[in-house]
């Protein structure tokens, strides 16, 4: 399985262990709070997301609509409206996928990394890591269905997308990501010499 450094963050040796015990937390809503924090209207959503919490009664809807695009600087509103879907889909696997690791905390790792590169638009002196997996917990989805999601607008389309992520369902260009946590073992390593655009 692979996995690569866009921006050439890790800094993994040859035979090193990766431990990803309760995943790898990328500060999503650190960095969303930071970008929009200065935009119109944002106090409010600002309060909102702080209390975020996970729970079968969560006004999952009101919340979308309250990241009413409008109401930001037009620079951020695709940020921000990848960051909704993304709180879409954490959502529901929390209330119906417990046990699947969160697109917040995973390591997103692959079986074909050449068809990343595009999506991913790795940059000159990325590297590729080729893993093997010690202990692992993980599932395979279909990358499509995030990216269909953040495609539309439509509440109702992005939050059926999201529940046929989380349910394995796969589209017809079915593309693997791989979200885990556990052991993994760098058994290679590539640099990437040319960047993709």
């Amino acid at each position: 399985m692979y996995h690569i450094d866009r921006n050439n963050k890790m800094q993994l040796a040859l035979n090193e262990i990766l431990k990803v015990d309760k995943g790898v937390p990328n500060n999503t809503l650190k960095a969303f709070i930071y970008r929009i924090k200065n935009s119109p209207g944002a106090d409010k959503l600002i309060d909102t997301l702080t209390s975020f919490g996970i729970n079968d009664k969560f006004p999952l809807e009101k919340l979308y609509n309250q990241m009413d695009l409008d109401n930001f600087d037009s620079g951020d509103r695709l940020f921000i409206h990848k960051y909704r879907v993304e709180l879409i889909y954490e959502f529901i696997r929390a209330v119906e996928h417990g046990d699947n690791v969160s697109r917040f905390e995973g390591l997103y790792l692959t079986n074909n990394p050449k068809e990343w590169m595009h999506v991913l638009k790795a940059k000159n002196g990325a590297k590729v890591y080729r893993f093997e997996p010690i202990a692992f917990k993980g599932e395979e989805h279909d990358a499509l269905w995030p990216e269909l999601s953040i495609a539309t607008l439509d509440f109702e389309k992005i939050y059926n997308n999201a529940q046929s992520y989380w349910s394995g369902a796969k589209t017809d260009n079915f593309r693997s990501e791989i979200l885990c946590v556990g052991e993994f073992k760098v058994v290679e390593k590539e640099t990437i010499d040319i960047a993709v655009s």
